[in-house]
């Protein structure tokens, strides 16, 4: 009896067949692949824009009111505080802000673990606190149900107290203060008018 033995082009056809086969159901999944790897970008278009601008920044010694004049000198344990004005200049509403204030380590109680640590307006929560550079520590906080409209203005107020040590010599101290959205829904389209220093300084000798 003879037997039914494929031939080799018998076999290099059913190659090419299972070969084709092969190549065209990869074809399909290509589509798929690319459509997952479109989803990042797509969700990152989800992002709202806004312009967060300081307009205005001022100091005083707690209780004071008015403009105070350059190179006011405080003593041990003195409480000032700073506010700050910011401006939603769209073209988004905001839900969601963190303010942050940089002053010198050395000469203002920025250590938790101090009596009299910075503390901001009602609604205005701490958020962490890291060092800057040798000089300088940074305290942030955090209204995640603060709404700013086009054009809408808030004003925020930080208390903070000078050093309780003795022997403390710091002069030409100028806080510094910015703002930024606390929510990652939200991209700020213009960084170079976040954040701004006071005009006047102070110092402070204990």
């Amino acid at each position: 009896m003879t037997k039914n033995i494929p031939s080799e082009h018998s076999l290099i056809q059913a190659g090419d067949v299972q070969r084709r086969t092969l190549v065209s159901g990869a074809a399909w999944t290509i589509p798929v692949a690319a459509a997952a790897l479109a989803t990042p970008a797509s969700a990152a278009s989800q992002q709202k824009s806004t312009d967060l601008q300081i307009t205005s920044l001022q100091w005083n010694a707690q209780g004071g009111t008015g403009q105070v004049p350059a190179d006011a000198t405080f003593n041990a344990d003195n409480g000032l505080f700073v506010d700050a004005d910011v401006k939603n200049n769209g073209p988004d509403s905001i839900t969601g802000i963190k303010i942050s204030l940089s002053l010198n380590f050395n000469a203002h109680q920025m250590d938790p673990a101090n009596t009299h640590y910075p503390t901001a307006s009602t609604g205005w929560n701490y958020s962490t606190s890291y060092n800057q550079g040798t000089t300088n520590r940074v305290v942030e906080f955090v209204n995640s149900g603060q709404t700013l409209a086009p054009g809408e203005t808030v004003r925020v107020r930080i208390n903070y107290w000078t050093t309780p040590n003795s022997g403390v010599t710091v002069d030409n101290i100028k806080p510094y203060v910015s703002f930024q959205p606390s929510d990652s829904n939200y991209v700020d389209s213009n960084q170079d008018n976040n954040g701004t220093s006071t005009v006047n300084s102070y110092n402070v000798h204990t």
